[in-house]
């Protein structure tokens, strides 16, 4: 008799479908990028870096693309792409279109890894591909764009996979290579202190040495030290108000700087009000990260039961989280491609929502949530044009214009403050709804045997 199928087996097909929707997807959406001329994108900021340093010029300069298209990351990523500086811009970032697919792919087996363990089979990846449909809008931000925040992602989870599974070194390294493209990650520093994770110090401090120290085989180590000069100098000054306040910040800045009194998203109404709100951002997230990693520390010091290796491993994640969700809220430029971290409790939701349970209702609202991120531009400007209909009928300007952001209703509103962060309310959301799931219990396809080094119930 034929054996009984597996419990598996319906998510097998339903992975493998949904596997080939998104490669299809990419596969369309490579082609119109082949078409079509090559769209003016962040990663075009990088690759002018590049030529900047070939031609032994500074990258960190002005140019007729203004602050919006400068470039103001480490030098060591203006090195990095030098090898794309042989074929000409457009050839170039459809090539980084291609890598960073690759790494999306990557991305992907790392979160699932996490979420997961080893072994998760059609189950685990099935979950992973339903929480990256969701989170569509951010790792299209980052596809589309070429940003560099999908590599400091995977970066980041490369990290805790090595932190979990017994590799810190080499871990520490990683996490390295993610604060050398964006400083975010550096909040997570604190983290392996509270873990007592010398090694993955060690490999912090290793990687980034090299990689401060990457452009002296070109230019020397004085004028190494010059460029980073330069670069910190750069981002200070490039650092205009208009990026705190306008709706495309979605971190905690963006929020404080479009409160009222302060501005509406597009109108300041006060520079000294927005100069103190840029100066009581930097204490307050120092008092958010005082509170997390105390109770974090109260947690691993004063907890007193010992964790079985799935509670061990949930509560890695339950961390993760709140550590990514940080990281995320207190960059003061979090941009949409910014918040590709939430991809880790969206997978943890995923799980419920496949698995079942009494969370399932919650993790699936929840989900829909997130990919409702696509339809938040247009509920902002669907009530723009309420707001602004008298001037459009009398004719004083166009839909083309509101939907431009030029509008003639300067007051400040609540639905409108609300429609602007919705980025920020998702990721508190889905920040909550993970914590209150990661901990339940559900079906997982086998047990995942602990692997030696660093203990996860530290």
């Amino acid at each position: 008799m034929p054996s009984a199928p597996s419990p598996a087996d319906p998510f097998r097909a339903k992975a493998r479908r949904l596997l080939v929707t998104l490669i299809g997807a990419w596969a369309a959406s490579f082609v119109v990028l082949l078409v079509l001329p090559w769209p003016r994108s962040d990663y075009d900021a990088y690759y002018r870096g590049a030529v900047r340093v070939v031609n032994g010029e500074t990258p960190y300069v002005l140019d007729e693309y203004g602050f919006h298209g400068t470039y103001r990351y480490p030098p060591a990523l203006a090195y990095a792409m030098i090898p794309l500086t042989a074929l000409d811009v457009a050839t170039a970032g459809r090539l980084w279109f291609i890598l960073n697919s690759l790494l999306m792919a990557g991305t992907t087996w790392l979160v699932t890894r996490l979420a997961f363990g080893p072994g998760s089979g059609s189950v685990g990846l099935y979950a992973t591909l339903l929480a990256v449909v969701a989170c569509s809008c951010y790792v299209c931000q980052n596809l589309f764009q070429g940003q560099v925040s999908l590599a400091m992602t995977a970066c980041c989870f490369a990290w805790a996979l090595c932190h979990r599974t017994g590799r810190p070194f080499a871990g520490g390294v990683l996490l390295a290579a993610g604060i050398a493209l964006k400083l975010a990650p550096l909040v997570l520093l604190p983290y392996l202190v509270l873990r007592k994770d010398w090694r993955g110090l060690a490999g912090v401090a290793v990687g980034g040495t090299l990689l401060a120290l990457a452009p002296a085989p070109w230019v020397g180590l004085e004028r190494t030290i010059s460029l980073h000069r330069e670069w910190l100098a750069h981002a200070k000054a490039t650092q205009v108000p208009e990026q705190n306040y306008r709706p495309g910040n979605q971190g905690l800045m963006g929020m404080l700087a479009r409160l009222p009194h302060v501005s509406n998203g597009r109108v300041c109404y006060s520079n000294d009000h927005l100069a103190a709100i840029e100066r009581a951002h930097t204490p307050l997230v120092m008092i958010f990260a005082a509170g997390l990693y105390g109770w974090l520390a109260w947690d691993v010091t004063f907890r007193r039961k010992v964790l079985s290796h799935n509670e061990a491993w949930a509560r890695e994640n339950r961390d993760l989280t709140l550590l990514f969700t940080f990281m995320t809220l207190a960059h003061p430029c979090a941009w949409r491609c910014n918040f590709l971290p939430l991809l880790l409790p969206s997978v943890l939701l995923a799980r419920h929502a496949v698995n079942g349970g009494a969370f399932t209702r919650l993790s699936r609202g929840t989900l829909l949530l997130v990919t409702a991120a696509w339809v938040w531009p247009a509920l902002y400007s669907a009530y723009d044009l309420v707001l602004n209909l008298d001037a459009l009928v009398a004719g004083e300007m166009t839909v083309l214009h509101v939907l431009k952001g030029r509008s003639v209703v300067e007051t400040w509103s609540l639905v409108v403050y609300v429609i602007q962060g919705a980025h920020f309310w998702t990721a508190l959301v889905v920040c909550g709804a993970a914590l209150a799931v990661v901990r339940q219990p559900i079906a997982t396809p086998r047990a995942v045997p602990e692997r030696s080094g660093v203990s996860l119930a530290a």
